[in-house]
């Protein structure tokens, strides 16, 4: 029983590490970048910022976990929008937010099919380095796709007019996200590095 209890955990623990660090991304937005933004861009800020976290989550959760992270990265979103929201009731009634979040959470692993057909495969776990400037280039073909689905999904509520605006706030921000949150792993990995050498030469 134990040794099932294990496994069970050890399949669940990603799952949860990515739902947990969503919803963390998705409060720094919502508690700090969104209010900022709002002050100068307010017709804007209720569909897009220009720094979205949550989308370096969901490419860095693409790249180790693959297939499998859509689940978890759908499951993030709408806990997030839940958690976040002043009216999570309707929320939850409100069929859009389901759609665009299951868009959104399709994009990172598209965007790593989209390098597999040209004969890239950059997922990680391969026995290869991770190609960082590789993964900023599917940082940014998922935050084309997912400006295309977001701006589908809500042509219907966005002010007409404001359509291209949105779709490129979605973009900047969603290549943004990933940039500070690749930044961020790559000090951790280097920190990481630095500590493994340091303990074999005491």
């Amino acid at each position: 029983m134990g040794d099932l209890s294990r496994a069970a955990y050890k399949s669940a623990a990603p799952f949860l590490l990515i739902i947990i660090l969503y919803i963390f991304a998705h409060g720094i937005v919502a508690l700090v970048i969104a209010p900022i933004q709002a002050i100068y861009f307010p017709e804007i800020t209720v569909f897009a910022c220009f720094l979205y976290l949550p989308h370096g989550i969901r490419v860095l959760a693409a790249l180790f976990y693959g297939w499998p992270s859509v689940i978890a990265l759908f499951a993030g979103n709408i806990i997030a929008a839940c958690v976040f929201s002043t009216d999570p009731q309707n929320l939850l009634l409100d069929g859009l937010v389901f759609a665009t979040a299951f868009a959104a959470s399709l994009t990172g692993v598209l965007a790593f099919e989209f390098m597999r057909l040209f004969g890239m495969n950059l997922y990680a776990g391969r026995g290869t380095p991770i190609n960082w400037k590789l993964i900023l280039v599917v940082g940014a073909i998922s935050s084309v796709i997912n400006s295309v689905f977001q701006s589908l999904l809500l042509s219907g509520v966005i002010i007409p007019g404001d359509g291209l605006l949105v779709f490129f706030a979605v973009f900047i921000g969603d290549i943004l996200g990933v940039a500070v949150l690749m930044f961020v792993l790559m000090l951790g990995f280097r920190w990481y590095r630095m500590r493994e050498e340091a303990s074999k030469l005491s």
